[in-house]
């Protein structure tokens, strides 16, 4: 495979230990990666959170760039 997408979600809630202060929330994300020549694997990836202390809430937008190197025994050096 040369390029996988890959998508997730996921809902944090900490209320139930009935604090005053819980923290909850949610993000969204989004992943690409495409195989390059000579082991390499370069990727991107996008995560939104949404969430926060009670009282408080923040919108977090991250962004990921990588560059990948996994050896493959004898042709590391083609």
């Amino acid at each position: 495979i040369s390029n996988t997408l890959g998508v997730d979600f996921g809902y944090v809630d900490e209320t139930i230990y009935k604090e005053a202060n819980a923290y909850k929330g949610t993000y969204v994300g989004a992943g690409y990666s495409h195989k390059l020549p000579r082991s390499l694997t370069a990727g991107a990836s996008y995560r939104y959170f949404n969430g926060g202390l009670t009282g408080s809430t923040v919108n977090r937008n991250t962004m990921l760039f990588s560059l990948t190197w996994l050896p493959t025994g004898a042709k590391i050096f083609q």
